[in-house]
């Protein structure tokens, strides 16, 4: 113990010495997701323009979901400028010529229950899609809380996304939605 008045011996390293960290700084941290990813969900960590299509569909529906059951949410503006770019990429992707959209790398959502169980969502009919709702609504309201209904509460969001996507595209082409043709 160092008597009254005396020094204590420094440490061998002072801090100002001591050698910065290996990482660079203008590179995330391990672990986190780089700046142009979804930025949450499942497809956290994946980047905007290397994601398929169907899986910025899937993302922002997710996103546009946990806004719904919690608009305050803590990251609630993050979440926002988040859907904002899926939207922008979306958008570009629409406007861009035949061949030239980003590489279709991940695999497509697909529907979690039912007879259409592990199908996926964009190769199921309207019928299949409307059917589909109905029974999640059906299910979700003979059991709000079961284990089970957040997951179906989503994969619902997801089918509902897929119909509305599904509406635009025929608006745009100059048909009826709904009609397969």
């Amino acid at each position: 113990m160092a008597e009254q008045g005396e020094r204590r011996t420094a440490s061998p390293a002072p801090r100002d010495s001591r050698p910065p960290e290996q990482a660079s700084r203008t590179e995330p941290p391990a672990g986190s997701a780089p700046t142009d990813a979804i930025g949450f969900g499942k497809h956290k960590a994946v980047r905007r323009t290397e994601a398929a299509t169907e899986v910025l569909v899937e993302a922002a529906a997710e996103g546009e979901a946990m806004l719904k059951r919690q608009p305050n949410i803590f990251n609630a503006p993050a979440l926002r400028a988040s859907l904002d770019a899926i939207r922008d990429e979306l958008a570009l992707r629409q406007k861009a010529p035949v061949g030239t959209s980003a590489p279709q790398t991940a695999t497509a959502a697909k529907c979690g229950f039912g007879p259409w169980k592990g199908k996926a969502i964009s190769l199921m009919s309207d019928e299949e899609l409307g059917a589909a709702v109905d029974m999640a609504n059906q299910k979700l309201l003979e059991e709000p809380k079961a284990q089970w209904a957040p997951a179906m509460e989503a994969n619902r969001d997801l089918l509902l996304a897929e119909i509305t996507r599904r509406g635009m595209l025929a608006v745009q082409n100059g048909r009826e939605p709904g009609s397969d043709g």
